[in-house]
């Protein structure tokens, strides 16, 4: 007897991102995604001084990352009212294996206040190693540099 049923792709985290190339990134929520398999956040960087970074076509540097499932981020108490458009928050997490791509899986989001949600603590250490408090100790990433 055959069993049918919906399988749904999943991918495996070292063939999509480099768990040796951690970044935080610091912008502007353009957009959140909540879905499953995970909860997609939007963000354009903005530079130390709040100004919008730009690329070489003088679009806005942007910034997606994936997180975690919704059922996850609602037992961390991150919920559809916790990310607003426009606010500023920071992505920590680990940079794409694509050359020359903006993307990220996130291991936190810290907001200004200095709030954390733990995305991905399971991954290389991600809840032994917390960022610093914040604001303003964000590292610069590698698209300031």
């Amino acid at each position: 007897m055959a069993l049918t049923g919906s399988v749904h792709a999943h991918h495996n985290f070292a063939s999509d991102y480099a768990p040796n190339s951690m970044l935080v990134v610091r912008g502007s929520v353009a957009e959140v995604r909540y879905a499953n398999p995970h909860i997609r956040v939007l963000i354009e960087q903005i530079t130390d001084d709040g100004q919008p970074l730009r690329d070489a076509q003088g679009n806005p540097a942007q910034w997606p990352g994936e997180t975690m499932s919704v059922r996850v981020a609602q037992r961390r108490n991150l919920t559809r009212a916790t990310l607003q458009s426009g606010q500023v928050i920071s992505l920590r997490g680990w940079l794409s294996r694509k050359d020359g791509v903006r993307e990220m899986e996130v291991s936190a989001i810290i907001q200004e206040s200095g709030n954390v949600f733990f995305a991905r603590e399971h991954i290389c250490g991600g809840r032994r190693n917390p960022p610093p408090p914040y604001p303003g100790l964000v590292p610069r990433s590698p698209a300031e540099r």
